[in-house]
């Protein structure tokens, strides 16, 4: 593994400990959240995950993957997104990914594709509420 991908690799990593760290303490103070995770599904190369939003508005949908190919596509988001990484080790990285999503609708449903890897966690948080 070239010392570039290296670095990238273990950036990500130390990054999506400080979001996950930040997100659980923004998350963990807020009894009354507009989303809840009502489903996961976890494969070794797929995973899905719904989100209810209760509320219409625009959030932040951040969340974990965790890496399981080389090529890593997180769907069901406006931007889809993309992650590529070196094999090595026995130890599979964890990535993170942010996206801002707008809802018109109460009760609107986000359905989140993770291809490559599994989904540990998402959070959606209010920016705005409609």
């Amino acid at each position: 593994m070239n010392r570039r991908a290296f670095l990238k690799v273990t950036g990500v990593a130390v990054a999506g400990q400080s979001i996950v760290s930040a997100l659980t303490h923004v998350s963990g103070g807020q009894s009354d959240a507009a989303y809840t995770l009502n489903e996961a599904t976890q494969s070794a190369v797929s995973s899905t995950t719904h989100l209810n939003i209760r509320e219409p508005g625009e959030y932040r949908i951040s969340g974990l993957v965790r890496l399981q190919a080389p090529n890593v596509e997180i769907a069901g988001i406006t931007n889809k997104q993309s992650i590529s990484w070196a094999e090595w080790g026995r130890e599979q990285p964890v990535a993170t990914f942010t996206a801002y999503e707008s809802f018109d609708a109460p009760n609107a449903v986000q359905a989140i594709h993770v291809l490559g890897g599994t989904l540990e966690s998402v959070t959606a948080v209010p920016i705005h509420f409609a």
